[in-house]
């Protein structure tokens, strides 16, 4: 299964659709999203242009989270998972941990078993090992101080690769 992980979105719309266009067009199941979503506008877009499950952590960005548990309590965003500030999954028998701002001590505790960890804030796009564990920061889809990226895992192949989006389109 591909899944995409953006991050810093920043109600960048138009780079926002970009990415998720790629993603239909590539078959990208789901989505995880590190944070600074910013606006309510911004997760309407995204469930709307993107029908798989997302799941999102918040991040130092995101203003109106009332409105956006309002939005979800009234269906408006149903396929959208919140995760508050840290996020826990397992997609194919994988352990991914997800979280908007790095955090040193939080890595080098999670990371002594084969996992992956994904993160944003500082919008560069970053792959490195610690442990047994693959630490990926995505970039950020607004292309604020770095170029537009996402990163796209396929979990079948067990690939990660970063993407930057002025190269896909």
């Amino acid at each position: 299964m591909k899944i995409a992980i953006i991050s810093d979105t920043h109600d960048n719309l138009v780079t926002l659709g970009k990415a998720l266009l790629w993603c239909k067009k590539n078959s990208v199941a789901e989505l995880i999203h590190c944070g600074d979503v910013c606006y309510p506008k911004t997760l309407l877009m995204m469930s709307k242009s993107f029908k798989g499950k997302i799941h999102l952590v918040f991040g130092n960005g995101d203003f109106e989270k009332d409105e956006m548990e309002v939005l979800k309590k009234k269906g408006k965003i149903k396929n959208i998972i919140f995760y508050n500030s840290f996020g826990e999954i397992i997609i194919d028998n994988q352990k991914i941990y997800f979280i908007h701002k790095p955090d040193k001590e939080l890595f080098e505790n999670l990371s002594h078993e084969k996992k992956y960890i994904f993160y944003g804030h500082t919008h560069m796009p970053d792959l490195k090992k610690l442990n047994n564990c693959l630490l990926v920061n995505p970039g950020n889809i607004a292309g604020i101080s770095y170029r537009p990226s996402f990163a796209v895992w396929d979990t079948l192949s067990d690939s990660l690769s970063l993407k930057i989006l002025d190269q896909l389109i």
